[in-house]
């Protein structure tokens, strides 16, 4: 059969796309906003990071030589050695995720344009998300500890010193590159799609860890992930007759607790 002369080949799209599992996503709490305040950050209140501790039995807290003015407002006690003051609180900087759709403005609707820049968005939001987050996480995790040994043994080490520094059930984030490692250790088991460590904090394995990450375990207190909504903007260039549809949206991530970091190479 003779092929068509003159026709111009007909525009399909490809199969969609489908973000990576075991990711930061896995391992956090999503909170998708119906505004875009999220533009301008997270200072993010932790309601479990009173001050705590113990005494010997028995014993009472020390009596005050001052005399109580009963018309004096009510001050927190500090029997047990918690802060006088809180300290100050850090806001996570939010980011701007995007993702952009270029073509011909023949044979592609604008509505089809949109939903290829979303579904792009869809697919690589996860990872530059990660991107963002590796920076943070590096720089609050200040020094990590040193690795001991090599390969298995030096992840195996790593693990149980980030863990150690936990105080709840949390994140450990990794390099995507350390999965399939810690498979072979045993230090994962899967529950409902989420993966865990022996202990019961979350695994991330992040595409976007492996720059800021790498080499590095960090360990978090949970994750929560913040979101705007997603907002698609449309630029035509008629000299080129082309057609641009950009998604993007406002995302910041939040933990709580410290973060603790040691090498595994």
């Amino acid at each position: 059969m003779t092929a068509a002369v003159g026709l111009p080949p007909i525009t399909i799209s490809e199969a969609a796309g489908v973000p990576h599992t075991g990711g930061l996503y896995s391992a956090a709490t999503m909170d998708d906003r119906g505004d875009d305040r999220v533009a301008g950050g997270v200072l993010l209140e932790d309601v479990d990071d009173g001050a705590h501790g113990m005494w010997p039995a028995g014993c009472l807290p020390a009596e005050t030589d001052e005399p109580e003015d009963p018309d004096a407002p009510a001050e927190p006690e500090n029997v047990k050695g918690g802060l006088e003051e809180c300290p100050p609180l850090t806001p996570f900087p939010a980011t701007v995720v995007w993702a952009s759709d270029h073509r011909m403005l023949v044979g592609v609707s604008e509505e089809e344009a949109r939903l290829a820049a979303a579904r792009t968005l869809y697919v690589t939001e996860q990872v530059d998300t990660e991107t963002h987050t590796a920076a943070l996480l590096a720089d609050r995790a200040g020094t990590p500890a040193t690795a001991v040994g090599t390969g298995g043994d030096a992840l195996v080490a790593a693990l149980g010193a980030v863990e150690a520094g936990l105080e709840q059930v949390g994140v450990v984030h990794a390099p995507r590159s350390a999965a399939a490692l810690a498979a072979s250790k045993g230090l994962i088991t899967e529950r409902s799609g989420k993966l865990y460590t022996p202990l019961g904090n979350r695994w991330a394995f992040g595409v976007g860890y492996r720059t800021d990450l790498a080499g590095l375990l960090v360990a978090t207190g949970p994750v929560l992930v913040t979101r705007s909504p997603v907002t698609t903007s449309m630029a035509l260039n008629a000299r080129k007759n082309t057609r641009l549809a950009v998604s993007e949206r406002h995302i910041a991530v939040t933990w709580t607790g410290p973060t603790v970091a040691a090498a595994i190479a």
